[in-house]
């Protein structure tokens, strides 16, 4: 959900190419050489932002999950939308030194996919948490 928000947002927002945030996953691997390529959508560009941010997205959903369990579900809520904003002031003002072109996309659509991505973290963990994977086997005592 995060990446579909960001590149249906930030073409309006900020005026970048569709491929803009491909491009700025991709070169945490390949370095800023990525920016200045010609552009093209193959799986070269593709492959690697993908994964990049599916790793990202599961190691940080994780945190967010293990931090929000005790919490009844609306205190999550609040607390995983505190933690979307936190993670966004520490990718687009802290990260931003080690990788500057972040800053490019810095503003009102990333603070939005971030706090959703708190959000969905929240109703996949509390919604996943209270399925049962083996039926209740009901007891023989009487």
């Amino acid at each position: 959900m995060f990446l579909v928000v960001e590149l249906l947002l930030l073409p309006l927002t900020k005026h970048v190419r569709f491929d803009w945030i491909l491009r700025l996953l991709a070169a945490f691997l390949a370095g800023p050489v990525t920016l200045t390529a010609p552009h093209s959508g193959g799986p070269g560009l593709i492959v690697p932002a993908l994964g990049i941010h599916a790793a990202f997205s599961l190691a940080f959903g994780w945190v967010f999950c293990r931090m929000e369990d005790t919490l009844p579900f609306w205190r999550a809520i609040l607390f995983s939308l505190a933690l979307g904003f936190g993670l966004y002031m520490f990718n687009f003002y802290v990260m931003t030194y080690v990788f500057p072109w972040w800053a490019t996309v810095r503003g009102g659509a990333t603070i939005l996919a971030h706090l959703l991505f708190g959000v969905t973290t929240v109703l996949a963990h509390k919604g996943l948490g209270s399925i049962r994977l083996r039926p209740r086997v009901p007891s023989l005592e009487a």
